[in-house]
C-alpha cells in the first residue's frame, strides 16, 4: 500500500486515505493499520475534527467508520461538517434498498438509500461515494447521485458472481468522481482480476463461461460446481480446463450447503411486510442456480407451508 502511494505522493498528487471497519482497533484517533502511512504523505482521516475543515478536501467531506450505527451518528456528523461547500461525501457504510437480503436490513452499518438522499440533498451534497459493502450498486435519491464502490477485488466464494440482471458487475472495481459546471458525475470502473462463480450448471453452460473469461485478459476464473455430478463430466471439464491454463481453481461439491428459510422460521424471522415468499426469494435472489431449480426449490417450500 505504502508502495502505490508513493506513486501519487511523488508526483504531487493530494493523497488522502479515509479509515474502514478493517482498517480499525477502535474509532479513535490513530489506533487503526493507517498511521504509518502519514510519514509517507499521505494524509489520513481516521477521526472526527475540532475543525469542519479537517474532515473536507477539495470539496469532498470525509466520514470515517464508526462502531455506532450510521442512521445514528451520520445525521450529527452532517450537521457538524457539512455546509462548508462540499458537493460530495465520502461515506463507509452499505446502502440498504428493497433488493437487499432480509438478514442485512437492520444492520448497523448501513442506511437505507432513500434516507441517506433526503439527508445528503439537506445540507447540498449531490454525490455520495460508499466503501463497506462489497457488491456494487447505484441509487438516485432525493436528486442525491449515490454509489456503492464495492471491493476492489472480490475476496472469494462469499463474493460470488459476475453481472448481474441487468447485466451490471457485481465486484472488482474503484469510482471516479468528476465535477463540471453543474454537474456531478461518479463512474465505475471495472477492474480485471480474479472472479469466484458458484452455482449448478451443465458442462456445456460451465464452457461458455470459461470460454468467456479466456477472451478477456487479465481476468482469471474460479468455478464451483455445487450439485450433483454423476458422470463426472463436469469434474473432467475443470481438469481439463485447469490443464490448459484456461480455469484459474475449481471444486465440485457433490451438495451444496445452503441454509434456506423453513416455513415457520422464516415467517417469525422476516419483516411482516416481506413474508415468507419475500424471505425465499431474497434467499434464492442470492443463489446462482437454473431457473428451473429455483422453481423445484419454490415448490418445495411452498408444499412445506
Amino acid at each position: 500500500t505504502q508502495e502505490i502511494l508513493s506513486v501519487a505522493v511523488d508526483a504531487g498528487i493530494p493523497t488522502v486515505v479515509k479509515s474502514g471497519n478493517h482498517d480499525q482497533v477502535s474509532d479513535a484517533e490513530g489506533d487503526n493499520a493507517l498511521r504509518p502511512l502519514r510519514p509517507a504523505g499521505v494524509r489520513v482521516v481516521d477521526a472526527w475534527s475540532a475543525s469542519p475543515s479537517d474532515q473536507s478536501v477539495g470539496g469532498v467531506l470525509l466520514a470515517p467508520f464508526r462502531r455506532e450505527p450510521v442512521v445514528e451518528w451520520l445525521p450529527v456528523f452532517m450537521s457538524r461538517y457539512a455546509g462548508n461547500g462540499a458537493e460530495i461525501l465520502c461515506l463507509h457504510a452499505g446502502i440498504i434498498d428493497a433488493s437487499t437480503p432480509v438478514f442485512l436490513r437492520n444492520s448497523p452499518d448501513a442506511v437505507e438509500a432513500h434516507v441517506l438522499g433526503r439527508l445528503c440533498a439537506e445540507y447540498g451534497i449531490r454525490a455520495v461515494v460508499c466503501g463497506n459493502w462489497h457488491k456494487r450498486g447505484r441509487w438516485r435519491e432525493s436528486g442525491v447521485e449515490i454509489v456503492q464502490v464495492g471491493a476492489l477485488v472480490p475476496t472469494g466464494f462469499d463474493n460470488q458472481g459476475v453481472f448481474d440482471e441487468q447485466q451490471t458487475p457485481l465486484y472488482g472495481g474503484l469510482a471516479s468522481v468528476s465535477v463540471e459546471v453543474g454537474e456531478v458525475r461518479v463512474t465505475h470502473e471495472s477492474i480485471p482480476g480474479p472472479r469466484f462463480v458458484t452455482g449448478f450448471r451443465t458442462p456445456s453452460r460451465w464452457k461458455a463461461l470459461i470460454d468467456w473469461f479466456a477472451a478477456r485478459p487479465g481476468y482469471s476464473l474460479y468455478a464451483e460446481h455445487a450439485g450433483p455430478d454423476a458422470d463426472n463430466s463436469v469434474r473432467a471439464l475443470f481438469q481439463a480446463e485447469k490443464a490448459s491454463g484456461r480455469l484459474a481453481g475449481w471444486a465440485v461439491v457433490p451438495r451444496k450447503t445452503t441454509v434456506l428459510p423453513t416455513p415457520r422460521s422464516s415467517t417469525n424471522s422476516a419483516n411482516s411486510e416481506i413474508g415468507l415468499a419475500g424471505a425465499v426469494e431474497s434467499v434464492l435472489a442470492g443463489q446462482d442456480w437454473d431457473d428451473d431449480v429455483k422453481r423445484e426449490v419454490r415448490a418445495l417450500l411452498a408444499e412445506g407451508a
